[in-house]
């Protein structure tokens, strides 16, 4: 398939309806042998949040996009579904030309990480879960927060959402950044917001696990308080083949404060991937 997604700018893809934001940075897909990297972002953020961590790898082609309800993607109403994320996903490598290629997944970004992973493993290179989880809270907790979204709207849970993603310290030191952050989240579409919370309070993953036979990295951040590190290094003991890193002083976000490490540990993982997959050819 031609890639359709110029390098280094903002393009649009169709996906089941839905219009997606898609932005590739990096060597064109295609153009590198090494498969892309597919970031996948938190609820109320979007593509940016991995900004620092692509800078930091410009030898690697990139893929990253808004999911639906999020960024420039299109919000259409109504419960959401993981798969239906996942599909989405796969139909941007589609639109690029990819086979596949290594995801990376932040939180609900994670989750539709494991679920691509799990449904089609022969569109995945690699796999990184970030501060994440098989199941990530109860129905009940977010059909909760829809309600909050619905009567309050996105903006009434900023403050408390940047309290949960990062540490004091780390606030107190990037007021600036930290603003903008909370615009990011503020201005989500509440429609978007609430399918993916619906997608969220529906999914469980965890029976399926034992069929991830892949290397799988796992990232969790020290004083993450929306994914604590004895939930994400659960998801890590149930994986067959998982290695676990927690990011010390890091929050729920370690792409954001403290993308070094993050892409550290990332190149480390392709590092290894790249390695195995020379030995077995």
């Amino acid at each position: 398939m031609t890639n359709s997604i110029p390098t280094a700018v903002s393009s649009f893809v169709n996906a089941n309806g839905v219009t997606l934001h898609v932005r590739a940075d990096g060597h064109t897909v295609g153009s590198s042998p090494a498969a892309p990297i597919l970031y996948l972002h938190s609820l109320g953020a979007d593509l940016r949040i991995f900004d620092q961590v692509v800078a930091r790898l410009p030898q690697r082609p990139h893929l990253r996009l808004d999911l639906r309800g999020h960024g420039l993607s299109g919000a259409p109403a109504g419960d959401y579904a993981i798969a239906q994320l996942a599909d989405d996903a796969l139909r941007v490598l589609d639109a690029a030309g990819a086979d596949k290629a290594v995801l990376v997944g932040v939180s609900v970004g994670g989750m539709v990480a494991l679920r691509a992973a799990l449904d089609h493993p022969e569109r995945v290179a690699g796999l990184v879960l970030s501060n994440t989880a098989a199941k990530l809270g109860e129905e009940d907790v977010w059909r909760a927060r829809m309600d909050t979204v619905f009567e309050q709207g996105v903006a009434s849970l900023a403050d408390s959402t940047l309290l949960r993603w990062f540490p004091e310290e780390f606030r107190h030191a990037n007021p600036a950044m930290t603003a903008g952050l909370g615009n990011m989240i503020a201005r989500t579409s509440a429609a978007g917001y609430a399918g993916v919370c619906a997608a969220l309070g529906a999914e469980d993953l965890r029976a399926r696990l034992p069929e991830l036979k892949r290397d799988v990295l796992v990232v969790g951040g020290s004083h993450d308080l929306s994914t604590p590190p004895p939930v994400v290094s659960e998801l890590a003991r149930a994986l067959p083949a998982a290695r676990l890193e927690m990011v010390d002083g890091a929050g729920h976000l370690p792409m954001v404060d403290a993308p070094e490490r993050f892409a550290a540990l990332l190149t480390q993982y392709l590092e290894h991937v790249n390695d195995k997959e020379n030995r077995r050819g």
